[in-house]
């Protein structure tokens, strides 16, 4: 039980510590660097929107290939 407790107690430690040190040796201020968390998170989405969008034609191209009478 000891173990669980320590390394619990380890992570939240090594969490809070990392967090201040980002806090203090990030390179942008507070509203520049949400902005670019912003645009960055924009951006992924859209990715991943139009890999989605692109993928969903294919399958539907199978798809009507499979339902289709074969000849």
């Amino acid at each position: 039980m000891s173990k669980i407790i320590r390394f619990t107690a380890g992570a939240l430690l090594g969490g809070i510590f990392g967090a201040g040190l980002a806090l203090l040796l990030a390179p942008y201020n507070g509203t520049e660097l949400r902005g670019r968390i912003t645009d960055t998170a924009q951006g992924v989405f859209t990715d991943i929107q139009q890999a989605a969008n692109e993928r969903r034609a294919i399958l539907e191209q199978d798809l009507a290939r499979l339902r289709s009478p074969r000849q």
